[in-house]
């Protein structure tokens, strides 16, 4: 995905979105698809693992929307 793919894809999403990168081990990846999804704060965050998560439940309160750019591990 080039720059200019990316920036109009974004460009799809809510100005304030949070955008985050997938949290695992080392490297990095060429992306596969960039989506909005439901994130929630990982408090048992690790050096292996990404400081947000997906919600365990529906009706978890402190979940919040954050644009996602998943590599191809994914």
């Amino acid at each position: 995905m080039t720059i200019n793919e990316l920036i109009e894809k974004l460009k799809t999403f809510p100005d304030d979105a949070h955008v985050l990168v997938q949290g695992y081990e080392d490297g990095f990846d060429n992306i596969k698809v960039v989506r909005q999804i439901p994130v929630v704060k990982n408090p048992k965050d690790h050096d292996w693992s990404g400081e947000y998560d997906e919600p365990m439940g529906e009706n978890d309160k402190n979940t919040f929307p954050a644009v996602v750019i998943f590599g191809n591990r994914r």
